[in-house]
């Protein structure tokens, strides 16, 4: 059964440690992700993952400006640099 489609709305996602089990294996400081529809759902997801990895992140969001910013509230917590940027891609 699929975890996400349980969720309710409103609830973070959530992955298992084996999707990121390369990241555990190496450190991402030093390095910068840009995360494409990281404002919301699976994207800031990614992009908080990676942040807590040490990747320093480019938060991308088309529609979502309140979602980016709390996106980056996420990120600046973890102690990451971010940068949002709206784009259509």
């Amino acid at each position: 059964m699929n975890p996400v489609a349980k969720r309710s709305p409103g609830a973070a996602l959530t992955f298992p440690p084996a999707l990121f089990s390369m990241l555990a294996m190496s450190s991402l400081r030093g390095r910068t992700a840009l995360v494409t529809g990281a404002a919301r759902r699976l994207g800031r997801a990614i992009g908080v993952a990676l942040g807590g990895e040490g990747a320093d992140v480019l938060v991308h969001y088309g529609h979502s400006a309140a979602e980016a910013e709390q996106t980056a509230a996420e990120l600046r917590a973890l102690g990451v640099r971010f940068w949002t940027l709206c784009a259509e891609l």
